[in-house]
């Protein structure tokens, strides 16, 4: 059972890799298609891999807990502003409810989990733990919103100061909700013992790290062209994604 599970994490990996490089040859309806794939691939990851790591309880009180909690901090972000901004999701990223996108929290909980994994391989205190998650969760973000606005997968209704023509207190709100959220999670990760290695999730953080920064930094169609978006979030996610490397290399050349 176990070994058939941790095929499917890998397969699923690739699969979302795959649909992540073919994001930008694609257009339109199809782009959005492939959007949704590959965050449901990359959700099927961190699901399998925590069922694998940690068990059933655990997988579903992480994801029961982390699907409600974003969709409630969304929908009241998306109806009052309050948190990051006023904006709104438009309808092509699937069913919506309440003004947000059932795939939101999916993909909210797709990165919580290897996030929360990082958080406990780096640090031994809660307070480390947390703000890792929040800044690699926020350095994602610097990729993930100019990304997306420019798609009209969601938008801004705002003046006033900006980075990325992204409200700056969006950022804000999102390293406060990620840190809220980090902390739930990996209070819930931290009453099991990990059964399995985490090079998995690592992969799918080193890919989202890396591949984010090539998509926007490249000049040529069909890559974005954004230098300035890649100089963003590489360093925001790289401020914890290069400890995590050097770690990750010391231990191997200790085993």
């Amino acid at each position: 059972m176990k070994s058939t599970l941790k095929r499917n994490c890998l397969s699923f990996a690739i699969l979302s890799i795959l649909f992540n490089i073919a994001w930008p040859l694609s257009h339109g309806d199809a782009r959005a298609v492939i959007t949704v794939i590959g965050v449901l691939a990359f959700t099927a990851v961190s699901a399998i891999h925590c069922w694998v790591n940690f068990g059933r309880s655990i997988t579903l009180r992480l994801i029961a807990s982390v699907l409600a909690l974003t969709f409630v901090v969304e929908f009241i972000g998306v109806h009052s502003g309050a948190l990051f901004g006023h904006y709104a999701y438009g309808n092509a990223l699937g069913p919506v409810i309440g003004g947000v996108p059932i795939l939101i929290p999916l993909a909210w909980f797709m990165m919580i989990y290897p996030c929360a994994l990082a958080a406990s391989y780096l640090a031994e205190t809660t307070v480390m733990k947390v703000s890792i998650v929040a800044a690699l969760m926020t350095g994602w973000d610097f990729y993930l919103d100019p990304q997306m606005t420019n798609e009209n997968y969601w938008a801004w209704n705002h003046s006033g100061f900006e980075v990325n023509a992204i409200p700056l207190h969006n950022y804000a709100g999102w390293f406060i909700t990620s840190a809220l959220i980090g902390w739930i999670a990996l209070r819930i990760l931290a009453a099991g013992k990990p059964q399995w290695n985490n090079t998995i999730p690592f992969i799918m953080l080193m890919w989202t790290w890396l591949g984010g920064a090539l998509a926007h930094a490249v000049w040529f169609s069909p890559f974005l062209n954004r230098p300035h978006v890649a100089l963003a979030g590489f360093a925001a996610m790289g401020t914890v994604m290069v400890p995590l490397n050097l770690k990750i290399q010391k231990a191997r050349s200790h085993a």
